[in-house]
């Protein structure tokens, strides 16, 4: 799972559910992953599409993640 999941993980279980909050929370603290957004959104997919997923997804077409 690594870091990365992790710390997605803490921050949706401390309350972060849409992208728009989760996003500027992962990278505000050390480590500084230097992540973009599609790239966390990648993570996410990531953790939503495993065999026994981490994590529940609802995504829309509403412009820009």
């Amino acid at each position: 799972m690594g870091s990365v999941g992790n710390r997605l993980l803490n921050l949706i279980a401390g309350g972060a559910t849409e992208f728009a909050s989760l996003f500027p929370l992962f990278d505000s603290k050390p480590p500084r992953f230097g992540f973009g957004d599609s790239q966390v959104l990648y993570a996410l997919r990531y953790m939503a599409s495993r065999p026994v997923p981490l994590i529940t997804m609802a995504e829309t077409n509403e412009g820009p993640p």
